[in-house]
């Protein structure tokens, strides 16, 4: 029982730095809301609109300017509010890393990935078959008859 009293004081501290659970956060992939924490590494479990999930440390958070001003007012700590784009590049994880490259191609920022806009599916329509006119087709007919085994 001794313990919980140690690990009491530290779920306490947590909370009093934390934003609550449920709080929208800000990242630069949209709005995030806070699902869980996880006290012993003082991380947030965070959940985006599209329903990407993803950890971040307390820490690595940041306040808005408007949540440091109504902090000003009221005469209390500010909560962080906001995730920032470095934060979530040191994410290791292959759809944090999708995620941010299809947010740069939003924004028309060069991936370096080598592909031409041309070249690339996500986001774009496909190129509509031109219909081949009749004169096209007899060629093509004549053209494959020669070919077989006459």
């Amino acid at each position: 029982m001794c313990c919980l009293r140690y690990e009491f004081e530290a779920y306490k501290d947590f909370k009093s730095r934390a934003p609550k659970k449920k709080t929208l956060i800000d990242t630069p992939l949209g709005k995030a809301r806070i699902q869980e924490y996880d006290t012993p590494r003082e991380q947030l479990v965070l959940r985006l609109e599209n329903g990407k999930v993803f950890k971040v440390n307390l820490a690595d958070m940041t306040c808005s300017e408007g949540c440091k001003k109504k902090a000003a007012e009221q005469g209390c700590n500010c909560r962080p509010d906001c995730v920032t784009r470095d934060v979530l590049e040191r994410i290791e994880s292959p759809e944090m890393r999708l995620a941010l490259m299809e947010l740069d191609r939003e924004n028309g920022v060069d991936v370096g990935d080598g592909l031409s806009s041309a070249d690339r599916l996500a986001g774009t329509s496909m190129p509509k078959r031109r219909r081949r006119d009749a004169e096209s087709d007899a060629r093509a007919g004549q053209g494959q008859g020669e070919g077989r085994g006459r």
